[in-house]
């Protein structure tokens, strides 16, 4: 099988991508109507279905066997639907999920401790590069986040660019290996690797099905296709993957400072 280089040791590359169940909404979309500040109607905006997302949620609740969800869809607060409240209460009650914080249009209504910053513009360089932000004014990625609560590790604090887990000096800010990457939707093998949540999930998965196929698995809900593509040294990538390669970085401890490149700042 293919193999993938992390700190000069080799890893199965199928290991990686058999810990994720992979779900698109590129095209699970709907429109909304837009106001301006007096109420007057300016037209209609494009959001991904917020009935499909609260059904795939309630449903991953029900079966309870994922192992954690990363879900990078940003619930803008000012596009509202009927459905918002249902959706947002599913968030706040379930377990072992993240969802995307940004600066400028949090969702108020969302809890905190399920927030992952993720601001791209920020943390990712729009060079031919990705270095990723693991915290930014006290709020962990989204990335951080999920890894905090399967480890079950307290945020470490940031100072002058450099955070201070219990593990020693780590880089606040890394230019992340990249293995996990899919171009299609199908793998080598012909095998669906990344499932469009309507067609795939919604309308072709018994609740007893989806159990078994998220089961230990972490669930990625987001845009792999259309809106959340982002330029990396190996070539486009999208959001979803950028936080499940990070996760990934944190599990190795590539974000640590070697002890002697410490003491040699230390002596600097």
């Amino acid at each position: 099988s293919s193999t993938v280089d992390y700190k000069g040791l080799t890893y199965d590359k199928e290991n990686l991508d058999s810990e994720a169940f992979l779900i698109d909404v590129s095209y699970d979309s709907r429109m909304v109507p837009i106001f301006d500040e007096y109420g007057m109607p300016m037209g209609d905006a494009v959001i991904t279905d917020r009935n499909k997302l609260y059904r795939i949620l309630s449903d991953l609740r029900q079966t309870n066997t994922y192992k954690y969800i990363i879900f990078d869809i940003h619930i803008d607060p000012e596009l509202k639907t009927d459905l918002d409240t249902l959706l947002i209460d599913e968030i706040n009650t379930m377990d072992r999920i993240v969802v995307p914080y940004h600066k400028d249009s949090s969702n108020p209504l969302i809890s905190l401790s399920k927030k992952g910053f993720a601001d791209y513009t920020i943390m990712f360089s729009k060079s031919d590069f990705s270095k990723y932000t693991f915290v930014e004014d006290g709020i962990p990625s989204m990335a951080e986040r999920m890894y905090e609560e399967l480890y079950d590790v307290e945020s470490p604090e940031n100072r002058c660019g450099f955070l201070i887990p219990e593990e020693g000096l780590a880089y606040s800010k890394l230019l992340i290996r990249l293995p996990i990457q899919y171009k299609n939707r199908y793998n080598e093998q012909g095998e669906l690797v990344i499932h469009s949540l309507g067609t795939d999930v919604l309308n072709s998965y018994t609740t007893e099905l989806l159990s078994e196929a998220v089961k230990d698995k972490i669930v990625v809900l987001g845009s792999f296709w259309e809106s959340d593509i982002h330029s990396t040294y190996v070539g486009d990538m999208s959001g979803p993957l950028l936080h499940l390669n990070a996760y990934h970085a944190l599990v190795r401890g590539e974000h640590f400072i070697h002890w002697g490149l410490q003491i040699a700042m230390f002596v600097l």
